[in-house]
């Protein structure tokens, strides 16, 4: 295995997003990942990327597409706030310059892991020295609202089988 940066190895990485994963479906019972890049191709613009919306299967099954691209998705709450998304949120038109990646393939709610994985490729001038506290403080009040309304409010700690059983002795 190649080693990445700072020592860590991919397999590590990874290793610890799937026990993170775990961890909140057993304790939230679902919940949202995001994998977060810069990209350089529109220095303005934010990209969304879920496999044109397979990465995130099951909060649009459960809550329509109002939870990708409407007023209280993290996306319509950066839109509120004038930043651009493609696709963008008002249109029809599918992911095309980033899908989704690696992440967003393997932990999504596509394979049934209650676990929504979205891709935000930010822009160049959006990650400028200048610009960054205000881009985080937006995308961490859109994480928000989105939580608040999509997410659970409450924990719903699973009893691992063997304890569940013990229960009924």
């Amino acid at each position: 295995m190649k080693p990445a940066r700072h020592g860590l190895t991919i397999g590590a990485f990874h290793s610890g997003i799937d026990d993170a994963c775990k961890q909140v479906r057993s304790v939230w019972g679902r919940g949202l990942l995001l994998d977060i890049h810069g990209q350089g191709t529109e220095a303005e613009v934010i990209f969304r990327g879920t496999g044109n919306g397979r990465s995130v299967a099951g909060v649009v099954q459960r809550f329509g597409h109002e939870a990708l691209t409407g007023a209280n998705s993290i996306f319509g709450q950066l839109a509120l706030r004038g930043y651009k998304s493609l696709p963008d949120v008002g249109g029809n038109e599918g992911e095309t310059r980033y899908t989704g990646g690696y992440t967003t393939r393997t932990y999504g709610s596509h394979h049934g892991t209650g676990i929504g994985a979205i891709q935000l490729e930010f822009g160049t001038r959006l990650r400028a020295r200048a610009n960054l506290d205000k881009t985080a403080a937006a995308v961490a009040d859109a994480i928000a609202i989105f939580a608040s309304e999509y997410l659970p409010a409450n924990r719903t700690t699973i009893k691992p089988r063997l304890e569940a059983h013990l229960d009924l002795m």
